[in-house]
């Protein structure tokens, strides 16, 4: 229901363990970005900023536990659905009530999205191209939202090809 430049980019940051930092340079910058805060390892409250908003990666799905399957056999992928559920909601609590998620490992699946449904989500995003493409589009599918990802190795000459060719 949003009508977005076609160019429009989010800055995301997962998990919390450069979330101080993050905070100070978008402050300092005056850019809204948002964290994906694993809630069992950080507490919300020493993030939140006018610019840095606070999300969901889990509050203990964010390990291996379902070995073969996804990239990293993300927890989300196949634990029983009360677990699931209940991580989802505590982990909500912790962000402040949001409904955003972003799945550790980048691993999603069937199981994973009807679960973030019964906990309450409205949107989550996956990793480098969801549903095999970097864009979205209008009608996409909003538990699927792609990401790409850049880690420490990126540099703006990255960045500028990434977007260039989409």
């Amino acid at each position: 229901k949003l009508n977005l430049p076609k160019k429009s980019i989010v800055i995301t940051i997962d998990d919390g363990w450069f979330g101080n930092n993050a905070a100070n340079i978008f402050t300092e910058n005056k850019v809204n970005a948002t964290l994906f805060l694993i809630t069992n390892a950080y507490e919300a409250k020493y993030y939140k900023t006018k610019y840095l908003e606070i999300h969901s990666h889990g509050h203990n799905l964010h390990r291996s536990a379902c070995p073969g399957m996804g990239n990293q056999g993300g927890a989300i992928l196949c634990l029983p659905t009360e677990t699931i559920v209940s991580d989802l909601k505590l982990s909500s609590e912790k962000t402040f009530g949001s409904t955003v998620f972003a799945y550790p490992f980048y691993d999603y699946n069937s199981h994973a999205i009807k679960k973030k449904k019964k906990a309450g989500y409205t949107m989550a995003f996956g990793g480098m191209h969801a549903n095999g493409s970097y864009n979205m589009k209008i009608g996409a599918d909003k538990y699927r939202i792609p990401r790409i990802t850049f880690l420490n190795t990126a540099t703006v000459e990255t960045l500028k090809d990434v977007l260039a060719t989409n």
